[in-house]
């Protein structure tokens, strides 16, 4: 079973939303491990509106929070900022953090102190039922590590050329709403940074960030065209920009056309250019 249809089957069973912070290469290369790219965010309602304008620094300080507190290898709860309960469950595969899991997205019913929520009224039922299915989760990715371990032991010892780009382009594509830089995949991939660019650039010609940049504008014209209700610049935050205007100066580079244009039907007559 492939992890995404796990977590999928997970959410629809406990009313839930589950998401996975992917901390090891693995997540890049094993077709049972590749997420969807919803599911490497907090991607409930709730929390994507919060991410939007000023509250993103926020909710990625608490994040970043919590994957610290995950290094100690126990799993633990908590509400955030914004009053949103969630499960944290680590996964430790040969001692280093490979994975945290979130599961949750329950509005905590408590008086609010500060920036902190208090005095959650999440059910010790509920607690239980999403502890299981976390130990769970965290069980199913170790084994898969082993056997990727055991089945292609030489995975990630030599990398050929188009290996660099491909777990580039699998990173993009799982993570192009975050905001991620080229160091992030550097780390996943326990490479030196430039090393790493110099191959993507070798390879493909072009950069990190304009590769990033192109899937963000791809999945801002289906947004644009899909959901014209939403504001511009909400599918900007949606699609990873954090800044409205950098992202229309970007969506015309590449369409020829500003976001506005594009979504009234007059994108550009040239063929569509790459940064």
């Amino acid at each position: 079973m492939r992890i995404s249809k796990l977590l999928r089957y997970i959410a629809r069973n406990t009313s839930s939303v589950v998401n996975i912070e992917t901390l090891h290469p693995a997540f890049l290369t094993a077709d049972r491990l590749k997420l969807d790219p919803d599911q490497h965010i907090h991607s409930g309602d709730f929390c994507r509106q919060m991410k939007l304008g000023s509250n993103f620094k926020t909710c990625q300080t608490n994040k970043k929070r919590s994957i610290m507190i995950a290094q100690k290898g126990r799993s633990f709860c908590g509400t955030c900022p914004f009053g949103v309960w969630e499960l944290v469950q680590p996964v430790i595969y040969n001692g280093k953090l490979a994975a945290v899991i979130y599961l949750g997205h329950l509005h905590a019913e408590g008086k609010m102190q500060g920036e902190t929520a208090v005095a959650s009224s999440v059910k010790p039922m509920k607690r239980g039922e999403l502890g299981n299915w976390a130990s769970f989760t965290s069980q199913f990715i170790r084994t898969e590590l082993e056997l990727l371990a055991f089945e292609q032991p030489d995975l990630f010892k030599h990398r050929k050329e188009s290996d660099f780009v491909s777990q580039c382009n699998s990173f993009i594509c799982q993570k192009y709403a975050k905001d991620v830089s080229l160091l992030d995949l550097a780390g996943l991939m326990g490479v030196n940074p430039n090393y790493l660019s110099g191959r993507i650039h070798s390879t493909t010609g072009r950069t990190f960030r304009s590769l990033l940049n192109e899937k963000r504008a791809h999945e801002a014209k289906t947004f644009l065209k899909l959901h014209r209700e939403l504001p511009v610049s909400e599918i900007a935050g949606m699609c990873g920009f954090r800044n409205g205007n950098y992202f229309s100066t970007v969506f015309k580079k590449i369409t020829g056309c500003t976001p506005i244009e594009y979504r009234n039907g007059k994108e550009a007559t040239l063929k569509e250019i790459n940064l």
